[in-house]
């Protein structure tokens, strides 16, 4: 067992990190589907790393995000072949930068210590009928 890297999947809509907000009193606060989203994340990180044997690490690390969405119903059946077979891309949002950091705000204090430690990321997104809702695939390779 290679405890090196640590793979998981959140089996939801890629979400992006939103940006706070300002509530009444000036009081700052998230929404509640984006503190789900972390919860749930940080959850399925948990889990993975007893299943795989990752340990914390406050050394640099790599991260690898793929984030897979269903392919849209409006899409004809060329486009449908065309997004399947990665020639249509999701060029929408959430942004990669959004989805890197909801992901990496989730994984900080429990993968490791803080997002400073990642030295080297590659976030894409594609096209997948494999997940009904879509989903995020994370891989943490310690360096």
């Amino acid at each position: 067992m290679n405890n090196d890297k640590l793979v998981f999947t959140v089996e939801q809509h890629p979400m992006g990190q939103p940006r706070a907000r300002v509530g009444k009193y000036g009081v700052v606060f998230k929404s509640k589907k984006a503190v789900d989203y972390a919860k749930e994340t940080k959850w399925i990180a948990k889990c993975a790393m007893m299943s795989q044997g990752f340990t914390y690490t406050e050394g640099p690390i790599k991260i690898e995000i793929l984030a897979c969405f269903p392919v849209p119903q409006k899409f004809n059946k060329a486009m449908r072949a065309e997004a399947l077979a990665g020639k249509l891309l999701p060029a929408k949002k959430p942004d990669n930068d959004n989805i890197e950091k909801a992901v990496w705000d989730a994984m900080s204090g429990v993968v490791y210590k803080d997002d400073n430690q990642v030295v080297t990321n590659y976030t894409s997104k594609i096209y997948s009928n494999k997940y009904a809702d879509g989903a995020v695939v994370v891989a943490v390779t310690k360096l």
